[in-house]
């Protein structure tokens, strides 16, 4: 057992150590335009989901920024608060986002808390 146990993680390291980035791959990705666009995407995005677009309320909390996923996807992230009502009229409380986008398109809105599967390792010099 404890030989079964010392292999598991020995293949995880080495898997991990396989996906690490090298300075060079992470200057040349391609993360896109910076999206000039970003509040009006991300707010277009909202209208289409919430269940009262109207009420919604936006805390910006910064601009894009490029990022770079645990599963190796490049784009821009922003974070961003947002308060709507629910179906029975009351606002449910600021709820943070982070969304990711490249080329003027959101390739993932996520709220953060659950955003486990997508987390930001690594921020290049933007």
């Amino acid at each position: 057992m404890k030989k079964l146990i010392l292999l598991v993680l020995l293949a995880g390291m080495m898997l991990v150590q396989g996906c690490m980035l090298t300075q060079e791959q992470i200057n040349g990705a391609n993360y896109g335009p910076y999206p000039t666009r970003y509040k009006e995407l991300i707010q277009d995005h909202f209208v289409e989901t919430l269940i009262d677009p109207e009420s919604v309320r936006y805390d910006w909390r910064g601009k894009p920024f490029r990022a770079i996923t645990n599963i190796i996807t490049y784009g821009w992230f922003v974070r961003v608060n947002i308060n709507a009502k629910n179906s029975c009229g009351g606002y449910t409380g600021k709820t943070p986002f982070t969304i990711l986008m490249r080329y003027d398109r959101l390739l993932l809105a996520e709220e953060s808390g659950i955003f486990n599967m997508f987390n930001v390792f690594h921020y290049p010099n933007n």
